[in-house]
C-alpha cells in the first residue's frame, strides 16, 4: 500500500511539471492557475478577473479567509509590546466581525458576486473577453471595533478594478473592498459592484446616477423584479434579431499589404502581416486584416484589427484574448502586447520589411484560411 501511494505521488509531480509547459521562451506561469492565496497584489487582482472571466464564483470564495484560519491566526498571536497585546485581547473579545471575510458565514459576498454577473449581462459584457486595464487600490482605515486586527493583517485595502471588453471596446470597473495582507499573504477582494467607467470619478457618478434612477422607479411603484425580467426579454429578442456573422460571405479588395518583423521584450522574434482593405466606406480603406506569428512556432494566429482616429492600432488575439496597442511611426510600430494566456506584458517593437512574390502569395493564403474559409466550415 506504501508502495502504491508513492507511485501515486510521483505520477502526481510528473503530471503536474508537463501541465506547466510554457507557450514560449518568455512565457511566465499563470498566477491564477495556482491554488492558494496570492503572493503579490497583482497576482490577486490577476485572480478576480479570471473568476470573471470564468463567471466561477467557486474558485472565488477560495480567494477569502476562513472564518477558522482568521481565528486561529489571532490566538496564535505573540508580542512582547504589552500595548500590542492589549490591542489582540480586546480583539478576541470582540472578532465577531471576522466572519463578514468568510462567504461560508457571510452570504452577501457571493450575492454581490452573482449580481455583477447578472448586471454584467445585462449590459452585454463579453465576459469572457475582458483583459486587466488597470486597478487602484488605497488603504482602509480600521474602525474603532477593529482595534487589535491591524496586527493580523496589518495592510487592507479597497478601490477598484477596471478591465476592458476587447470586443465592444468599452470599459467597466468594479468596486473592490476587504482586500488583506495576512502573513505576507494577500485574500480577499470583495467585488461589491459593476458600473460603465473607466476612472473612479465615472464610477461615481455612474453608480449615482444609477441610484437616482431606481429611487425614481420605486416612487412610481414599479415592481423592479418584474421591470428585470421583461428587460431580459427584450436583450434575449434583440440578440435572436442580430445577424449570424459566420454566414455571412465577406467579399474584400485588398488595397495594401504591410510586412512587420521585430522582436517583444527584444527577445521572441515576431512576424505580423497586415493587409488594408476597401470595403462599404467614403474612405480608400474600411478595415484590416492581420495574422501574427511566433518565432518558435510553426502556425500563424489570426488578429482582429482596429484603428482609432488618432492613429492607436489595436490587435486582438482570438480565442484567447490577448491584446497588442501599437502606435505605427515612421513604418515601426512600437507598443505593448498584454497576453491573457499567461498573464504577462511585453514591449513590442516592429519594423516594417519588403516582402518578396512568394512570401506575399504565402501569407495571403494563410490569412485567407484563418479568416475566411473557416466561416465557411
Amino acid at each position: 500500500m506504501r508502495y502504491f501511494f508513492m507511485c501515486l505521488c510521483v505520477f502526481a509531480v510528473l503530471f503536474g511539471n508537463s501541465a506547466d509547459a510554457k507557450r514560449h521562451k518568455k512565457k511566465e506561469k499563470d498566477p491564477t492557475a495556482e491554488p492558494g492565496p496570492a503572493k503579490t497584489e497583482k497576482e490577486l487582482v490577476l485572480k478576480l478577473i479570471n473568476v470573471l472571466q470564468y463567471e466561477d464564483s467557486t474558485t472565488y470564495s477560495t480567494l477569502f479567509p476562513s472564518f477558522d484560519t482568521l481565528w486561529k491566526t489571532i490566538m496564535q498571536y505573540r508580542d512582547t509590546n504589552a500595548a500590542a497585546m492589549s490591542e489582540v485581547g480586546h480583539l478576541i473579545r470582540n472578532a465577531g466581525f471576522i466572519k463578514d471575510y468568510d462567504p461560508h458565514f457571510n452570504p452577501k459576498i457571493m450575492q454581490e458576486f452573482r449580481s455583477i454577473m447578472i448586471k454584467g449581462d445585462d449590459s452585454e459584457v463579453h465576459w469572457d473577453h475582458i483583459v486587466l486595464v488597470r486597478y487602484e487600490f488605497k488603504r482602509m482605515l480600521l474602525t474603532r471595533d477593529k482595534i487589535g486586527y491591524d496586527k493580523i493583517a496589518p495592510l487592507r485595502f479597497e478601490g477598484y478594478i477596471f478591465f476592458k471588453d476587447m470586443l465592444t471596446r468599452e470599459t467597466y470597473g468594479v468596486a473592490v473592498k476587504d482586500v488583506q495582507v495576512i502573513k505576507g499573504l494577500w485574500y480577499g477582494g470583495h467585488m461589491v459592484d459593476l458600473q460603465h467607467a473607466s476612472t473612479e470619478d465615472e464610477y461615481i457618478a455612474q453608480m449615482r446616477a444609477e441610484e437616482r434612477w431606481l429611487r425614481a422607479m420605486v416612487e412610481r411603484g414599479v415592481d423592479l423584479d418584474s421591470f428585470r425580467r421583461v428587460t431580459d426579454s427584450i436583450i434575449q429578442a434583440r440578440r435572436a434579431l442580430l445577424f449570424d456573422s459566420s454566414a455571412i460571405v465577406m467579399h474584400r479588395e485588398i488595397v495594401d499589404r504591410k510586412l512587420y518583423t521585430g522582436l517583444f521584450d527584444n527577445e521572441i522574434p515576431v512576424v505580423l502581416y497586415v493587409q488594408y482593405l476597401r470595403g462599404h466606406c467614403t474612405e480608400p480603406v474600411c478595415s484590416y486584416a492581420a495574422i501574427l506569428k511566433f518565432g518558435d512556432e510553426d502556425d500563424y494566429i489570426k488578429l482582429l484589427v482596429s484603428r482609432t482616429p488618432d492613429g492607436k492600432w489595436s490587435f486582438l488575439e482570438e480565442p484567447d484574448i490577448s491584446n497588442m496597442e501599437l502606435v505605427l511611426d515612421d513604418k515601426i510600430y512600437k507598443g505593448t502586447w498584454l497576453s491573457a494566456r499567461d498573464k504577462a506584458e511585453y514591449e513590442v517593437r516592429l519594423k516594417e520589411k519588403l516582402a518578396g512574390r512568394k512570401r506575399i502569395h504565402f501569407l495571403d493564403e494563410t490569412l485567407d484560411r484563418l479568416y475566411f474559409q473557416q466561416k465557411k466550415d
